[in-house]
């Protein structure tokens, strides 16, 4: 296990990727499984697991979106309860993570067609954000304009790789953005 990140405050997070558990997307792009386990003092005071895959070409990560593939646990009481569930959590996010792998994988033949209109409609993407997902995705391409038309892969890396500019809750919505639009365009593999 390796810890990728670790973000502190009102959340805090920590980003763990399994090496063992990689798989080429692409001729020399790795991702591996992962998971996120993230904690707060506010609120309902939980601890959350959730399943993610982690680009290691560009320290890109991607949340699982499946809800069935997330457990959350109160903090407050007993400590071997919290130890047990978390224990208990882990494989299954794991394998929900798998599934989100799968996904990634068919990514690479699944085309976004109109991709400045596929843009637009990401209405969680503030204006600044979009402006950075369009950025990465030219480079993800390797254009100088943004392409009119390119792999579920290369959107939603743009959308992975923008988020690491933002600060550490936002780049998690975004990074479950991504997991979210991955899913609904794979729709039905697995």
């Amino acid at each position: 296990v390796r810890v990728r990140s670790v973000a502190t405050g009102v959340v805090d997070v920590i980003r763990l990727v399994f090496p063992a558990a990689e798989t080429a997307i692409k001729v020399g792009d790795v991702t591996s499984l992962g998971i996120d386990i993230s904690s707060s003092s506010f609120g309902r005071s939980a601890v959350h697991i959730r399943g993610l895959l982690w680009r290691l070409k560009c320290t890109n990560g991607l949340r699982v979106a499946e809800r069935h593939g997330a457990f959350s646990f109160r903090h407050i009481g007993e400590t071997q309860r919290l130890r047990d569930g978390i224990a208990e959590a882990i494989p299954s996010v794991l394998m929900a993570a798998k599934g989100t792998m799968a996904r990634w994988k068919a990514a690479v033949n699944i085309m976004v067609e109109d991709v400045a209109a596929e843009l637009d409609r990401l209405r969680e993407l503030t204006i600044p954000e979009r402006k950075l997902v369009e950025r990465e995705m030219k480079y993800e391409a390797g254009v100088e304009e943004l392409p009119s038309e390119v792999d579920l892969f290369t959107f939603v890396s743009g959308i992975t790789a923008a988020a690491r500019e933002a600060v550490p809750s936002r780049r998690i919505e975004m990074e479950s953005l991504a997991g979210e639009l991955l899913t609904q365009r794979t729709r039905g593999l697995s």
